[in-house]
């Protein structure tokens, strides 16, 4: 008798489990995704694109079966996103906090590069107007022209003056030129300590000289040679 009431229980819980099953699996389908939030500061992505883009990924799909890696993946292949987490936002909301691309200069006139040396190629039409142009014959050399403009421009603000664009060539010599137009022929190597040096004159023979300078060739071992505005 008392075997027969253990396999009536074990019944009854396996029935109640199966019940159970059946409940969460039925209220699971009755969570479909209604909402898509977007969070960040978007200066250059459209909210209602991105939430177009998404919505085959999500819309109808169950709360809980979304891919969230997909959706992330999909919203990081528009170029002004540096990166996107994604999440699900109880009850039937999926939430995109977006981070946006922080460009520090227009790469060879057709990208842009960020502070970290990745290159993106945005539409051209919203390319900011106030930043640096940086010309290179190979986008691998986006990460050390970076390192070495944020040097040069932390040189360059005593004078109150920065670099405007900077050009390397396929002999890697470096040319930049200030934002007072004057330019600088810095070759292909030490080109920071020669900068250094130029820095270190630029009060004294520049700064107070009757004529403006154009060109200053840096290349010298012990000095420069300027091209003077006639």
């Amino acid at each position: 008798m008392k075997r027969k009431w253990i396999v009536v229980t074990v019944m009854v819980v396996a029935i109640v489990l199966l019940i159970l099953m059946v409940s969460v699996h039925r209220s699971e389908k009755q969570v479909p995704v209604r909402h898509v939030v977007v969070s960040g500061q978007l200066n250059n992505i459209s909210q209602p694109e991105l939430v177009k883009l998404v919505k085959p990924l999500v819309d109808g799909q169950n709360f809980f079966h979304v891919k969230l890696k997909q959706v992330a993946t999909e919203v990081e292949s528009i170029a002004w996103v540096a990166h996107a987490d994604v999440s699900r936002d109880w009850p039937d909301t999926i939430a995109i906090n977006i981070n946006e691309q922080q460009p520090i200069a227009v790469w060879n006139q057709i990208g842009l590069v960020n502070q970290q040396g990745k290159i993106f190629y945005p539409r051209q039409s919203s390319f900011p107007a106030d930043i640096p142009n940086f010309f290179a014959p190979n986008s691998q050399q986006a990460t050390i022209v970076v390192k070495n403009y944020q040097s040069m421009k932390a040189m360059l603000t005593p004078l109150k003056l920065a670099p405007s664009t900077i050009r390397v060539d396929s002999n890697n010599s470096w040319e930049v030129t200030l934002s007072n137009n004057i330019k600088l022929q810095l070759g292909s190597k030490d080109i920071l300590t020669k900068l250094q040096h130029f820095v270190k004159v630029y009060p004294k023979v520049f700064t107070n000289h009757s004529r403006t300078a154009q060109v200053v060739d840096l290349r010298y071992p012990n000095g420069m040679a300027v091209q003077w505005k006639k």
